[in-house]
């Protein structure tokens, strides 16, 4: 371990006071004159060259010089006023301007960074930090007063222009080796494997990346990285070693404090000029959960792994042998029973036709479509964001079956789930390691009581972003453009038996079967497959057989209607499906072409420095092309719009505007267009399944909804065919990787096309509650956590 400098010349001078004239004393100096007299020589040489550079040398050595000593030693009286004004004496001399991103500027930005490389290898920088291009970079921005993305844009394309990054010299090698072998000095080895663990995170997924004291030490070590000119991701304890020795020991002391290895009390006798930065992170750790163990010493908990792994092996060892082969069903079920608990399973009603739909359930339960907020309640939104969050699901507890439970859910009154839908999906609870003090940034559960109970649903709020938008934004992202909530279907509450599914054993297989076994009691009968594309197409040939072109590069192709909607001279029925098909059709059309402009923006701001100019302008040009094609389709979907809006919703559609619609499918004069043939084939079943999913809550539209609907879509919107899991109670969901939550799980809600609900990759959300705040009624930290694969 390296002291501290006041405990090294406290040292010396107790030394000398010790051995005023002891020969040992004298073979010691003797010894130490050898050594330091050349040292002091050359450290004498360097800081002389880089003066005389700075005050007789050319203008651009000369600002260069003042910068890197500025950056080092930031104290000198206006230091940012005359940073700025070294700045603007570069870009004057270089030829710089604040166009930064022209193509004319590359040659004069990379003679710059190519002088402040010369600078760095001809005059080191003696008790400096050496001046980058992320430095350069940082200054340019600022003083061309240039956004947060343009300037992380403009390190990139320094970085890239930088000979520094291509190809670092003898002297940056030659430090990283000595800060290598004085790397002993800082702290011990298994010091730097600790940090080494903590810097792998940068990169990972972990929930201990989230970590706000590895997040946080994290920050330092990938700034001094690129302070010291190397570059931000290193592999083992390279993350550490190659920074400068007095660096090296700032992150050790602080890693030992964090990770409780060391107290202030401690650091105070060892290093006492780090006590007031070591103050400021002590005051951090206050508010913040405990490094883990593995972090915290990665050998000592290694060994207890291998303690416990022995321990283990050695119980295993002296315990009896098993009955060899398979245990019996029997015994399988017994043992499943034991660890079984009482859940609740919430169906969605069905069927919609037949004799079926007339015991449609009237229900205050259902998911999607509008929450019955009591009136003067605010409509939830994210703590950190502003933004409203989107309603998953309402359930009416009088509506739910008693089940046997040690924490039972209230009575009466009603539950309301919210959640932030943006395209990511990663909800930080207050039980999960990353998270901060508050855990109803991302959902929210709210608990209606019966006396306070709204009879209508609340609208939603007019800035409640697009489902799967961009995280703070409103939309973009995968978010298809005004779709803001789900379709509102009623859903019927089951007692049902729920059983542990574990990762691995024998007993898997059949814990699944009795899981679904309970499920498909209460579901009804799935719908047959349903027929394939509702749109066929065949390519046109002449009579030797030959595939005909269309003088565009292209086939020539007839489309028509799948044999079942050919046959019915009803289709499409109601007014709701052209209108759905030309709300899909122009949202689909919108977001591509909000993309291209994304695109055609970020290769003009040369984002990807690698890419030539002509690579850049083609890939402009083919934007460009692409958003002329969208805007051209998008008029003739506006041209066709009077006659796919004509008919109102719930409205039969004419035999007339029902041949228009038809011809308009078909017809080749929109053969162009992307959403024509195979291609309107999903788009036309997402309409007619729209139809469903609004008759689901609208019974004058269900009594009007043909039978013939159910056999082409029914299969994706029959609960009885996809079985989605929405429960509550019961264990951990299996269906896909375990969520983090503790307590009781309040709710799981699935992927489930009925409502359009798409969780992660086809994954879940479940909602979590402390026991003791269920038993109160508290509902203010319940959580949600999402799953997928």
């Amino acid at each position: 371990m390296i002291f501290d400098r006041y405990l090294c010349l406290a040292a010396i001078l107790a030394a000398i006071l010790i051995f005023p004239s002891h020969e040992v004393m004298a073979v010691v100096a003797i010894l130490a004159l050898l050594v330091l007299l050349p040292l002091m020589a050359i450290f004498v040489v360097a800081i002389l060259w880089q003066e005389l550079v700075r005050l007789f040398g050319g203008v651009a050595r000369r600002k260069l010089i003042w910068l890197r000593w500025n950056k080092s030693f930031s104290f000198e009286f206006n230091a940012a006023g005359k940073r700025d004004t070294a700045i603007k004496a570069l870009a004057k001399h270089y030829g710089l301007t604040t166009d930064v991103f022209a193509e004319d500027q590359k040659a004069p930005q990379r003679r710059l960074l190519a002088d402040a490389w010369r600078i760095n290898a001809l005059s080191p920088p003696v008790w400096q930090a050496p001046l980058g291009a992320s430095d350069l970079a940082a200054h340019v921005a600022r003083v061309a007063g240039l956004d947060v993305e343009d300037a992380h844009a403009l390190e990139g394309r320094f970085r890239g222009l930088s000979p520094q990054e291509a190809q670092p010299g003898w002297y940056l090698r030659l430090r990283w080796a000595r800060n290598w072998l004085l790397s002993w000095l800082t702290g011990r080895p298994r010091d730097h494997q600790a940090l080494a663990e903590v810097y792998r995170l940068l990169i990972s997924s972990s929930p201990h990346a989230r970590l706000e004291t590895v997040r946080f030490l994290n920050g330092v070590m990938f700034q001094k990285r690129l302070d010291a000119g190397l570059s931000p991701i290193a592999f083992g304890t390279d993350a550490s070693r190659q920074l400068p020795p007095s660096v090296q020991r700032d992150l050790v002391v602080m890693h030992r404090l964090m990770s409780g290895r060391a107290t202030l009390s401690q650091l105070q006798f060892t290093d006492p000029s780090r006590l007031k930065q070591l103050r400021k992170v002590a005051a951090l750790l206050d508010h913040l959960p405990p490094m883990p163990a593995h972090l915290a010493d990665p050998d000592q908990a290694a060994a207890d792994q291998a303690r416990r792994d022995a321990e283990q092996k050695a119980a295993e060892a002296a315990r009896p042998p098993e009955p060899q082969g398979p245990p019996s069903p029997t015994k399988l079920r017994e043992k499943l029973e034991e660890g079984a608990t009482s859940a609740i399973y919430l169906r969605r009603a069905w069927p919609l036709t037949g004799e079926g739909a007339q015991d449609w359930p009237e229900v205050n339960s259902h998911l999607g479509g509008r929450p019955s907020l009591p009136p003067g309640t605010p409509w939830p939104r994210n703590g950190q964001t502003g933004q409203p969050l989107h309603f998953l699901a309402q359930v009416d507890c009088a509506e739910l079956p008693r089940v046997e439970t040690d924490t039972p859910l209230p009575e009466d009154g009603t539950l309301l789930f919210f959640a932030g839908l943006d395209e990511e999906m990663v909800w930080e609870g207050p039980n999960d390691p990353g998270a901060g003090t508050e855990g109803d940034d991302f959902t929210r559960v709210l608990y209606v009581p019966a006396e306070q109970a709204a009879g209508q649903g609340t609208p939603e709020p007019d800035d409640l972003p697009d489902i799967g938008h961009a995280p703070g934004q409103s939309s973009g992202g995968h978010a298809d453009p005004g779709v803001r909530s789900h379709p509102a279907w009623p859903i019927t509450a089951h007692a049902m038996r729920a059983y542990p599914i574990e990762e691995y054993g024998i007993e898997v297989d059949m814990a699944r079967a009795l899981h679904e076994a309970q499920m498909r009691i209460h579901l009804p009968e799935p719908t047959p497959s349903t027929p394939g594309q509702l749109i066929e197409s065949e390519v046109l040939r002449d009579e030797a057989g030959q595939a005909l072109a269309d003088g565009k590069g292209g086939l020539v192709t007839q489309f028509r209607l799948c044999e079942a909607l050919a046959k019915d001279p009803a289709f499409p029925w109601l007014g709701d499906v052209p209108q759905e098909l030309y709300d899909i059709l122009s949202a689909r059309v919108l977001k591509h072409l909000a993309g291209a402009h994304r695109m055609v923006d970020f290769y003009r701001k040369d984002q990807g420095s690698s890419r030539t100019p002509e690579q850049r302008e083609a890939l402009i040009s083919k934007q460009l092309n692409l958003v002329r094609k969208l805007s051209a389709e998008l008029t003739a979907l506006e041209e066709a719009a009077p006659m796919l809006t004509a008919t109102p919703h719930g409205a039969p559609v004419p035999p007339d505007q029902a041949r228009a619609f038809v011809d308009w499918l078909m017809g080749p004069a929109h053969a162009f267009s992307p959403w024509h043939g195979s291609n309107v084939a999903a788009p036309l079943t997402k309409a007619i399944a729209r139809l469903c999913q609004s008759a689901a809550s609208d019974p004058a539209l269900r009594a009007r909804l043909p039978e013939a609907v159910i056999d082409l879509v029914g299969e994706g919107l029959n609960p009885g065919s996809t079985v989605p899991e929405h429960i509550m109670l019961g264990h951990a969901q299996a269906k896909t990787n375990p969520t983090p939550g503790t307590g009781v799980r309040l709710l799981v809600l699935d992927s489930d096309d009925g409502v359009d609900f798409m969780f992660c990759d086809v994954g879940v959300v479940e909602f979590w509650i402390d026991p003791e705040d269920l038993a109160a009624r508290d509902f203010s930290r319940a959580h949600g956590v999402t799953a997928g694969g």
